[in-house]
């Protein structure tokens, strides 16, 4: 195979995917994307169009002119750019663990299997989705091929009309939902695994919202929608869950329909806990992402992306405060793109270590 090399001082980032999906109850088995300074939905036309089979990042840290390995991680692409096979090396260029996808016509994926440095199983999961590509079955098995966790939707039409969860094969409890003629949804209700009604979520609201208030056994999903004259639509959910926590979601859309923030509430007393902000291009280009964290109430971080007109991550910004301080510190991730591939990415981190990625391509 052709290789097209390229030297990255880069983020050291070892496989977050396998981070982020090995807890059994990942109740969605997504493809990995390769952190290659690209929005997550464009990455797999960029590895189709360039006919790129494999790619490889090796990662090391520096300090005062003292270089130490950090491993491999090696992604595996299929003709359409979706992820077949992840391999995570140690830093003596031996495999750790590998993750292998299996997916369907439609790039969903049906199964993972993670094995061990010998070959053999750690875990895998199973999705299955019917010919109008609804997804009805989700499923964990552990390294015995044990079933642990299990997530099963039944259809009519478009519309989900009972959602069960199973725990080591037996039936832990189910919901049912019930729509309006015009197909918006009336109600979710909730059983346990006798059969017995636990809670109710009602989704009819006066035009003017109805605040929701903590019941029994009840409680309102409620969605105020309101529009001023520039056609920016500001909507506010509100919802109590089954354990009578309240929760409140402001969205904002410009008149594209592109969301421009979004801001995430708790509680009775509705305190922030982060918020989403995003700007655009003509309203339809988005050219830069912000998202900050809130502990309490007080700032406790933040991130900033910016991209530039082809969608590419020109700088990565984090700022996280230091508790009972009032400084913080800033750690920068600088971008540098050719031919439509990540070349150079930068990031200094704790006590000044510089961290390296050099990616390698395939194809």
């Amino acid at each position: 195979m052709k290789q097209l090399a390229f030297a990255v001082i880069g983020l050291f980032c070892l496989s977050s995917t396998s981070t982020a999906q090995s807890y059994y109850y990942y109740y969605y088995l997504g493809n990995p994307s390769p952190s290659i300074g690209l929005k997550t939905e464009s990455i797999p036309g960029t590895i189709k169009e360039q006919k790129i089979k494999a790619l490889e990042f090796n990662y090391s840290k520096s300090l005062s002119g003292k270089t130490k390995k950090l491993g491999k991680d090696r992604y595996e692409f299929n003709a359409t750019g979706y992820v077949t096979a992840l391999t995570h090396y140690n830093k003596k260029g031996v495999i750790d663990t590998r993750e292998n996808y299996v997916l369907n016509n439609k790039n969903h994926v049906t199964q993972r299997t993670d094995t061990d440095k010998n070959g053999d199983t750690i875990k895998r999961w199973v999705q299955v989705y019917d010919e109008s590509d609804h997804r009805i079955e989700y499923a964990y098995y552990d390294k015995k091929n044990n079933l642990r966790y299990q997530k099963k939707w039944l259809y009519e039409g478009d519309q989900v009309m009972r959602h069960e969860v199973h725990k080591k094969g037996k039936l832990s409890k189910y919901y049912l939902y019930t729509y309006h003629p015009n197909g918006d949804k009336a109600s979710t209700h909730l059983y346990n695994r006798k059969g017995k009604e636990k809670y109710v979520w009602e989704y009819d609201c006066k035009p003017e919202g109805v605040e929701v208030k903590k019941h029994k056994d009840t409680s309102t999903v409620c969605v105020n929608k309101q529009y001023d004259e520039n056609g920016t639509r500001t909507e506010v959910q509100l919802t109590t869950d089954e354990k009578g926590k309240m929760r409140k979601v402001v969205r904002v859309y410009n008149r594209q329909e592109r969301l421009v923030s979004q801001a995430n509430y708790s509680g009775v007393n509705e305190e922030l806990k982060n918020k989403f902000t995003y700007t655009y291009d003509s309203d339809t280009i988005m050219r830069s992402e912000l998202y900050q964290y809130y502990d309490k109430g007080i700032l406790h971080h933040h991130s900033e992306t910016q991209y530039n007109e082809d969608g590419q991550i020109t700088l990565q910004q984090f700022k996280y405060y230091l508790k009972r301080k009032k400084d913080y510190r800033t750690n920068v991730t600088a971008y540098q793109f050719e031919n439509g591939l990540m070349t150079h990415k930068q990031y200094r981190g704790y006590k000044d270590w510089e961290y390296n990625q050099h990616v390698t391509y395939f194809n």
